[in-house]
């Protein structure tokens, strides 16, 4: 049996013997190119998830940068690169944020584990099971664009949110994505649609609706539209302040919004089956990528 029928035995096993029930939704946040908002939207959604007394963890995936450290102003001392190694475990490298949030920083722990045996696969499970005690919503914020260690975490998500602009060369990125997550047959994710920086809702409604015309078209997939953000200089200050839009101006457009589509979230008609959620899950199908 090779390495990755092992760890997949593994992770089976972890998943019907000794581990608390699964109840964490993993929500991938996304994006076909940079720049397009995708962590201020992680961070002041997991803002406003915690003040509706979610437990709510981010992992920070996006593989080389700091921005969701940068936003919270915080700053961890360890990441998952030491669970990896056998320095830490979960519980060690997750790091407190306002309001209750945990983050826990990827660092270049997720890249590894195509190289990690199977005793030290066997531990980091044992580790990550601990989330789905502390947690209901999981939020994994990726890098931007199409590559395997993008698409690989967006596929085994139970549910992914796509962020777009109204630019051209955005909305086309976000359908190449779409695409290059859709596996006709196979596993994928609920996929939702943000429209960021739109003029007004209405645009925001007419580019989703473009969008939605060209995947159904072409490959029978409706994403759901999540809704669209008004472009708004609130955000851009608070940015550069490193202070959540949501905390700073919580009566700002851009907050207005995060509400409109944190509600759509937590709406109990949109409520996923079981396989669809949890931490362990979500790793068995990166282990199959």
């Amino acid at each position: 049996m090779d390495q990755a029928a092992n760890l997949r035995s593994i992770v089976s096993k972890k998943q019907t013997t000794g581990l608390p029930k699964i109840n964490a939704r993993v929500i991938a946040v996304t994006s076909g190119k940079g720049g397009v908002g995708k962590t201020n939207f992680t961070v002041n959604l997991a803002l406003w998830l915690a003040r509706q007394q979610q437990r709510v963890v981010i992992i920070d995936a996006d593989f080389g940068l700091a921005n969701i450290e940068v936003l919270l102003n915080i700053w961890p001392k360890f990441s998952f690169a030491d669970v990896i190694t056998g320095k830490k475990t979960i519980p060690d490298v997750l790091t407190e944020a306002p309001y209750g949030i945990k983050l826990l920083s990827g660092g270049t722990g997720f890249r590894d584990l195509a190289n990690v045996t199977d005793r030290q696969m066997a531990s980091v499970l044992n580790s990550f099971g601990y989330l789905d005690e502390i947690s209901d919503i999981i939020l994994i914020d990726t890098g931007a664009g199409i590559s395997k260690s993008v698409t690989n975490f967006v596929k085994a998500a139970g549910e992914a949110v796509i962020i777009t602009t109204p630019e051209p060369t955005s909305i086309s990125d976000s359908y190449t994505l779409i695409k290059t997550i859709y596996e006709p047959g196979s596993y994928y994710p609920e996929m939702k649609i943000v429209l960021n920086k739109v003029d007004n809702e209405k645009e925001g409604v007419a580019v989703y609706e473009r969008l939605r015309s060209v995947t159904e078209k072409f490959l029978s997939l409706t994403p759901k539209y999540l809704g669209s953000i008004v472009f708004d200089n609130d955000l851009v200050k608070d940015v550069k302040s490193q202070k959540p839009v949501l905390l700073n101006h919580p009566n700002s457009h851009y907050s207005k919004s995060i509400d409109s589509m944190g509600r759509k979230i937590l709406d109990p008609d949109a409520a996923y089956l079981p396989e669809r959620t949890g931490i362990l899950a979500f790793m068995r199908r990166i282990l199959r990528s």
